[in-house]
This record gives structure tokens, sequence and C-alpha cells, in this order.
């Protein structure tokens, strides 16, 4: 009971502050009046003086207003009373007197603008509420937490009830009758009525806790009690905030009405969204009938509710029924078209549009009981959904202006594609009925003349696309499943070629008049879409005639199309349905499976290179490079005829491809535009079609493959000259000696001999071709073909210098030898004595080693001074550096001879002093003195050697050379 005692007399203080504000008021007022008029007077004497005086001007105007305002005053008074304080002002200096100099903080205070007292009165009172109402806000918020917590206390539940319900009476009556008596304490009034009013809905539990009641009662009088409050709070303190809660309290009392009632759990959806029919109803038919305050909720209130009730409807769609759904979009379907009467706005149009479709589908799910698993349900509920999306087609296109709105065009087009969805959708539903074929031909009916009418009535091709599709299914459905009895597909394809025949007419004509660029390729894609469906029928036939000259037709409706747009690319499309018909009549032919491939490729080929021929003399180039490249492509297949076909067939290919390559050749040299397509076509031609050839010859036989590598030798030596490439000249070198192995396996030659006989033919020809780009001055080429001569005489060498068989030994030194002879002889042609002189080299190991194999008993000494002989003569001939070469073969000779010499072998150490005399004796005539020192040395040595028994001559020879030494050092000091 403190609580209420506590209550009572803050409502009691702030009734008598209201009271007393209101008295004071009054008594301010009147004084404020007469200093008002005081004022007033006291300024018309002072202008009165200055006219008497004749002193009257703009400056003594506006000194007299600056001392009404105080400003000249409240400065003077305010600086007396600082020296009479003994406050020293800023910016002066205490010890000296004197103001210090601030410029920067003089400047900011004079940039800020001067305040009176009004306003700076102003400004705090406007403070001192905020804050006043921000103590209130929070108070208000505890005292509704009190009010919570009350209802838990322990006491009799009655006087608990009587309190919560006397303290919030007495919050909202002191509030409305503060918020009425008193303007300065209007915050605190709006507090309280906010105050009384949030605890209301704690009085709903109490009444159920304390009061004893049901919840639904309690619930039912809550909203009544809250409903009047809320509602007549709002009408005096005119809060729209309060406006829109009062809102809520009406869906709270219809919400409470259904569970009071205890209906099913669709009402409350009904009832809620019939509450937002109710307000957009009242808000059209009587607007003036509420206050203006409840304007803007009661309109707003509905687009709020209703699709948060259909929302929470499928949430809950267990326990609910069909037709439950059915008067709930019903209704809301009713509340969104009051709206849309209201506001006219295209939003809501849409929203009626939904809505109501959906409306009916549920309907139509009903009435069909295809969620009853009705027998033929599904077929008729697919039948409604075409039916209504035609409908909403068929509106849409009413609705709209081609030229009108573009947003509410745009909208249409939306809708016209959900409705071109839901008709394809449709036919989902009977798809197990018997007569599927009969309802989807009448659906597509439906949408094709669905597309019709948009296309025509938006003026945009686009939409002619799905009419497309419809007419190219329509014919098949009722063609070969509706017509009894069915329509052959050889009729169908007729009539797709008279459809596209009148496509194409159309074309024709729309570009002569200069119609768009989307009509045009609406149209085009038309002849496109029934030139392909002739094919299509055709082949569905599954017989080779009729594939044959329906793909014939469809050729010739591409290449039309071709013309007629002046489209290339499109021919290539005619080409390949001809290549196609050409295989078809070769399949239904007598000609044998294994020669179809063969045939086929070879008569489209030649096709195609007629109309390249017929392209070429009405010069059209474009046409004639595509038509020939094609056919060259077409050609190449050939090489698949190795796949399961007989010798003869793999044969005739190899033929063809080696003759394709050749002409290929012969074309690249008849066209000589650089660059231009026939070129680089004859390039690929010459130089694929035989590679394509060795795939199928070697398949055929050995013979044809080596037949197959001659065509391609020579295509790639011819290419050479012709692409000016000497890349060219070695692949077709290598090319050569492969095919010379062919041929030596083919022949059946001895195999051991395979490599050298391969090589030296090889090597032969090349040289020959060597002496023939000699004769022409082409260097690359000859440098190429020589370089081919040692590769292929190297290879020769290798295979046998270190064989066991003397012939083979042989064969490879022979090949030594002539790559030997062949290197001196580029050498006398270039004047290269170092070739010259390496080639005598090798060819000198060549012929040592040939000795070795027939003299094997040759030993060391007889090669050393074999070696001796040719570097001497080496040096001889090379006169302008002969020292080295001297040295070299001397060395030979000297170690050749003493290695036998020191082995003990008879007759070597006397032939070693003998050569070394001569030596001796040869470097003293031609006055060479380190030939003459190198036979002293060696003599010397070889008296040594045979004085090796004597021990006694060893120091006395070598004191004979020590004093030698001296006197030849001597005689070298004498002359310096």
């Amino acid at each position: 009971m403190s609580f209420l005692w506590f209550v009572l007399a803050l409502i009691f203080f702030c009734l008598w502050l209201s009271a007393r504000s209101k008295s004071k008021g009054t008594q301010q007022s009147a004084d404020y009046g007469q200093g008002y008029w005081d004022g007033y007077r006291a300024f018309g004497d002072k202008v009165s003086e200055l006219l008497h005086s004749n002193t009257l001007s703009k400056n003594s105007l506006q000194q007299l207003v600056d001392e009404g305002n105080g400003v000249g005053r409240d400065e003077a008074g305010r600086t007396e009373r600082r020296e009479e304080l003994g406050i020293i002002p800023e910016g002066v200096d205490e010890y000296d007197g004197e103001y210090a100099t601030q410029p920067v903080a003089a400047s900011v205070a004079a940039s800020q603008p001067v305040l009176s007292e009004a306003d700076v009165a102003a400004r705090k009172q406007k403070e001192t509420l905020q804050n006043l109402n921000i103590l209130l806000y929070v108070a208000s918020f505890l005292i509704v937490a009190a009010a919570a917590l009350f209802v838990t206390l322990v006491m009799p539940a009655g006087v608990k009830l009587f309190s919560l319900i006397f303290v919030t009476a007495a919050f909202y009556i002191s509030g409305l009758v503060l918020y009425r008596n008193s303007e300065r304490l209007r915050p605190a009034a709006v507090a309280f009525v906010g105050t009384g009013l949030a605890i209301l809905p704690f009085i709903g539990f109490a009444l159920t806790s304390l009061g004893g009641l049901s919840g639904e009662m309690a619930w039912l009088i809550t909203s009544l009690v809250g409903l009047g409050a809320y509602a007549y709070a709002a009408m005096r303190l005119q809060s729209e905030l309060v406006s829109y809660l009062t809102m809520a309290f009406v869906l709270s009392l219809a919400l409470s009405a259904v569970s009071t009632l205890s209906l099913s759990l669709v009402w409350y959806f009904i009832v809620t969204i019939g509450v937002s029919l109710l307000c957009n109803s009242l808000h059209i038919l009587w607007p003036k009938l509420l206050p203006d305050i409840f304007a803007r909720p009661v309109e707003q209130t509905g687009q709020l509710t209703t699709p948060v009730a259909l929302v929470a409807s499928l949430l809950v769609a267990s326990e609910m029924d069909l037709y439950m759904y059915e008067v709930l979009y019903g209704v809301a379907t009713a509340h969104y078209l009051v709206v849309w009467l209201e506001k006219r706005e295209l939003l809501y149009e849409m929203i009626v549009r939904v809505l109501a479709h959906i409306t009916l589908l549920i309907i139509a799910a009903d009435i069909t009981g295809v969620t009853r698993g009705v027998e033929g349900a599904a077929t008729w509920f697919g039948a409604w959904m075409l039916g209504l999306a035609a409908g909403q087609a068929t509106y849409s296109l009413l609705r709209v202006r081609p030229h009108g709105d573009e947003q509410a065009a745009q909208l249409e087009r939306v809708f016209l594609i959900g409705s071109f969805a839901l008709m394809l959708s449709s036919m989902c539903w009977w798809v197990t009925d018997t007569h599927a074929t009969r309802w989807t031909a009448g659906a597509l009916t439906v949408i094709g003349l669905t597309a019709l009418g948009a296309t025509l009535r938006l003026r945009e091709a686009g939409w002619a696309y799905i009419g497309l599709a419809a007419s190219a299914l329509l014919p098949y459905v009722l063609g070969r499943f509706v017509v009894d009895p069915a329509l052959s597909y050889e009729v169908l394809a007729g009539g797709f070629t008279i459809l596209a025949l009148f496509a194409l007419m159309g074309l024709e004509r729309v570009r002569a008049i200069g119609k768009s660029v989307s009509v045009q390729t609406m149209l085009t894609a038309s002849v496109a879409v029934y030139a392909l469906l002739v094919s299509m029928s055709g082949a569905l036939s599954y017989e080779g005639v009729t594939i044959g000259w329906t793909t014939l037709l469809t050729a010739g409706l591409f290449v039309t199309l071709s013309y007629l747009l002046r489209a290339v690319v499109v021919e290539l499309m005619g080409a390949f349905f001809g290549i196609i018909s050409v295989a078809a009549w070769v399949y239904e032919s007598s000609i044998g499976s294994e020669w179809q491939l063969f045939v086929a490729a070879t008569i489209s080929a030649a096709l195609l290179a007629v109309g390249a021929w017929i392209h070429h003399f009405n010069r059209e180039n474009e046409r004639r490079n595509l038509l020939a490249c094609t056919g060259a492509a077409v050609l190449a297949s050939l090489v698949f005829t190795v796949i399961g076909s007989e010798l003869v067939v793999t044969r005739a290919a190899t033929l063809v491809l080696l003759a394709a390559g050749l002409a290929g050749l012969a074309l690249r040299q008849i066209v000589r535009t650089p660059g231009s397509v026939l070129q680089q076509l004859g390039q690929l031609v010459y130089f694929g079609y035989p590679v394509l050839a060795l795939v199928t010859a070697w398949q055929a036989g050995m013979g044809w493959f080596t037949l197959a590598l001659a065509v391609l030798t020579a295509v790639l030596w011819i290419g050479s000259c012709l692409e000016k490439l000497p890349a060219l000249l070695v692949v077709g070198n290598l090319v050569f000696v492969g095919m010379l192995s062919a041929l030596w396996y083919w022949l059946e030659f001895d195999p051991n001999w395979q490599v050298h006989g391969t090589m030296w033919v090889a090597a032969a020809v090349f040289y020959l071709v060597y002496w023939f780009m000699h004769d022409h001055k082409d260097s690359w080429r000859q440098w190429v073909s020589l370089l081919s001569v040692f590769v292929a005489l190297g290879f020769s060498t290798f295979a046998g210098l270190f064989a066991t068989e003397i012939e083979f030994v042989l064969a490879a030194v022979g090949s030594l030898f002539v790559g030997a002879v062949a290197f001196a002889i580029q050498g006398y042609l270039e004047g290269k004595r170092d070739h010259m002189e390496t080639a005598v080299y090798v060819g000198t190991f060549a012929v040592q080693r040939m000795v070795s194999v027939l003299i094997p008993e040759t030993n060391l000494v007889v090669y050393g001074h074999w070696w001796a002989v040719t570097i001497a003569l080496m040096a001889w001939w090379r006169s302008d550096n002969y020292k080295p070469r001297a040295i070299v073969a001397l060395s030979l000779v000297t170690g050749s001879t003493g290695i036998y010499a020191f082995m003990g072998e008879p007759g070597y150490p006397m032939l070693f002093l003998v050569e070394h005399l001569v030596v001796l004796i040869a470097g003293a005539v031609l006055r060479k003195a380190w030939a003459m020192w190198w036979g002293v040395i060696s003599v010397v040595l070889a008296v040594l050697y045979f004085l090796r028994d004597y021990t006694f001559l060893a120091p006395l020879f070598l004191g004979i050379l020590l004093i030698i030494f001296v006197v030849w050092r001597l005689t070298k000091i004498g002359k310096r």
C-alpha cells in the first residue's frame, strides 16, 4: 500500500504544480506586457531628443539599438565589476600592467557571433527540457517495470488487481488532465499517459492470474479497454505513434473475438485480412468519418497485415484445409482490390492479378480433386492452369499499350513470360493421360496463338520465337500422334519445306522494305529451324533415300539463305547437309560397304570442287575458298579407310591422296598471290595429303608405303624451293633415307648391309644435289646437302668401324675415306687449307684402319713413321707454319722407335741412333738449331743406352756434356 500512497502523492504534487504554473504564468505575462510598453516609450523619448537636436543619423539610431540590447552597457558593467573584485582580464600581465598580444585568439573571438542574454536563456531552457524528457522516459520505464513486478508480489489477489488497475487509471487520467491544464508540464503529462498505456497490457495478464478469468476473456476485455484508451489518448495527444498502436488493438480485439468464440485457425488469418479490408473500405467510402490522426494508420494497416497473414498461413499448412486457403486468398484479393480502387496504382493491380490467379488455381484444385487423388483430376487441373494462364496473357495483351507507359508495358511483359511458363508447365499434368497428345496439341496451339498475339500487339519480334517453337513441335504432335492414320515423315518434311519457303519469301520481303533487324533475325531463325526440321524428319524415317532428299532440300534452303543474307558462312551449313545427302545415297546404293566411305568422300570432294570452280568463274572468291577448304577436309577423311577395309580400298585411297597432294602442289605453283586462302590451302594440301597417304599406305603394303615416302620426299624437296625454306630440304632428306630403307626392305636385300647400302645411296644422291645447288649458287641448300652427305657417311662409319666382320669394317672405313675426300674437295673449292689438312688426316686414319684389318701384323713403328711422314708432308705444304707439325712428326718417330728400343727389340736401338744422326745432320745442314739439338740429345741418349753396362763411362759423358754446355754459354756471353 505504500507504493499506492506514493503514486497518489506524486499525482497530487504534479496537479498542484500545474495550477501554480498556470497562475504564475498569468502574472508573468502581465509583468512582461508592462515592461514592454515602458521600454517602447523610453526608446521613443530618445529618438525625439535626437530630432530636436538635429543629430539624428543612421549611426545614432544603431547606437540606441545596441544600448537597448545591452551590448555596450553589459560589457562596461562587466569590466567595472572585474576591476572591483580585483580580477585580472585575459591577456594582461600582472607585473607590467600591459596587455599581452594574442592576435590569433583575438581574431577567433572576433569571428564568433555575440549572443544576447535572451538567446542564452532560451538555449538553457531547451537543454533543460530535453534532460527532463529523458528523465521522464526513464521514470516511466521504471514504473512500468515496477507494475510488472507488483503482480508477482505475495499479497491478496484482489488487492493486487485493484491496485494495478487503480495505478494504471491514475497515471492515464492524471496525464490527460495535466496535458490539458499545463502547457509547461506537457512532457510530464505525455510520460504519465504513456505509463498508463504501457501498464495496460499487464492488466490482461493480471486478470488471468489474479482475477480468475480465462485467457480468451481477459484478452477480449484488455483489447476493448485498450482500444478505447489508446483511441482517446491518440485524439487528445494528437500522437501518430499512439494512433498506430490503436490499430494494433483493433487487430487484437478482432483476434481475441476469434479466440473467445473458439473458431478454427483459418479465422485468425481471415479476421486479420478482414480488418485490413474494413479499414481500407472506411478510408475510401467515408474518409471524414474518423479523425485525421487515424487517416494514415487506417490506410496502411492492410498493407502490412495482409502479407504477414498470407505468409503465416503457409507456415501452418498442415493445420489448414484447401477451402481455408480459398477463403483466405479470396479475402486477400478483395482487400487489395479495394486498395487498388482507392489508389489506382499499377503495383496494387499487379498484386490483385497475382492473388486472383492463385485463388482461382486453389479453387480449381479443390473442384477437380487433384489433391485428393481423383482419377483424371490432374488432366483437368492442367487444363484449368492452361486456361487461367491464357486468360492472364490475354488480359495483359488487352491492357498493354505499345507506345504507352513503359513501366506498365514492362510489367505486362513479365506477366506474359509468367503466363507462358505456366502454359508450358500445365502440360506436365496430363502426361499420364491416355489423350495426352491431344491436350498437348491444344496447349501448343494456345501457346502459338498467344505468342502471335504478343508479337502483333507489342510489335516485338522476340515473342515470335515462342510461336516458332510451338510451330516446330505442333506438326509432329498432330501428324504422328493425333491424326489417324499417322502422317509419314516424308509428308512432315514436305510441310516443313513449305514453311521454310514461306519464311524465305517473308525474309526477302522485309529486307526489301527495310524492316527492323529483329524481324529479319526472327525470320532467319525460322528458315534455319524449318530447314533443320526437314532433315530431322528424314532422319526419323530411318530410310536412306528419305534422308538423302531431305538433307538435299536442307542444303538448298541454306544455300538460298546464304545468298539472301549475303552470309558466306551459312553456305557451309548447306555444304555439310549436301555431304550427308551424298553419304545417304551411297549407303542406299549397291556399292559394297568397304567402298562406301571411299566413294562418298571422293564424290563429295569432287562436288565441292565443282562448286568452288563455279564460284571462281562467278568471282565469288569467299564462297570459292569456303567450298575448297571444305572439300579438302572431306577428302582427308579417306585416311579412315584403314579401319576395317580391304587392301584394294586402302591402295585406292593412297593413290587419291597422293594425286591430291600433287594437285595441291600444282595449285600452289599456279596461285602466286602471297597470303591468299588458295595458296595456303595448296600448302596445306601438298604437305598434308602425302602424310595422310603414309597412314593408308602402311596398311596397303610396303611397296605402297615406299611410293608414299618417295612422293613425300619429292614434295618436300620441291616445297623447299617454292617456300624458300631450307628446313624442308632437311626433312625431305630424312624422309628420303626412310624411303631407301623401306625400298631395301621391300626388295628383300640383305638386311645386314641395309644401313651401309641405304646410306651410300643417300650420300650419293645428296652429293649430286650438292653439286646441283653449287651450280645454281644456292648456298643454304648446298650446305644442307653436304651436311646430309656427312651425316649419312657418318652413320655408315659408326655402324661398322668397330665391327668384328672384316667386310663391315672395310665398308665403314670406305665411308670414312669417301667423306674425307668430299671434305677435302669442299676445302679445295673454298680455298680452306685447314679443311684439306683435316681431310688428309681423316683419310690417313681410314687407310691405316684398312691396313690394320688387311695386314694385322703391322706394328706401332710403321704407323708412327707413317703418321710422321704424313705430318712432315703437311709441314712442308704448310711452310708458313711448319715448325709445330715438324716437332709432332719427330715426336712420333722418336716415340715409336724409342718404345721398341727400350723394350729390347733387336735392331731398334741402332735404328733409333741412325735416324737421329740423320736428324742431327739435317739440322746442321738446314741450320735448324732445334733439330740439331733434338738429334744431339737423342744420339747421346742412344749412346748412353748402348753403354749402359759400362758405368764409369757415364760420368765421363756427363762431364763432356757439361763442358760443352759451359763452352756454349761462354760463346753466347762473348757475342753479347
